[in-house]
């Protein structure tokens, strides 16, 4: 219940209908937090490599070299 507390009736109801519309049903929030839950790191490589055929243009702040920055996030994208 924590989960849906921080939400609006408005956004709730919206959320129950695309739900429905899209799965046939509203999704309970431990499915939700338990799919979220089973993504990996090579879950997430995967799409990556499906969806991006160059490496990403990113943007840094702050005292950290950004090319180190940059070869980390990008790191197994090749």
């Amino acid at each position: 219940a924590t989960a849906l507390s921080v939400e609006t009736v408005n956004s709730r109801m919206n959320s129950n209908i695309y739900e429905t519309i899209y799965y046939g049903r509203v999704v309970n929030v431990e499915e939700v937090k338990k799919a979220i839950n089973a993504v990996t790191i090579s879950d997430v490589k995967s799409v990556l490599k499906e969806t991006t055929s160059t490496k990403p243009t990113m943007v840094t702040m702050g005292p950290e070299d950004a090319s180190a920055v940059y070869d980390r996030f990008t790191l197994g994208m090749s």
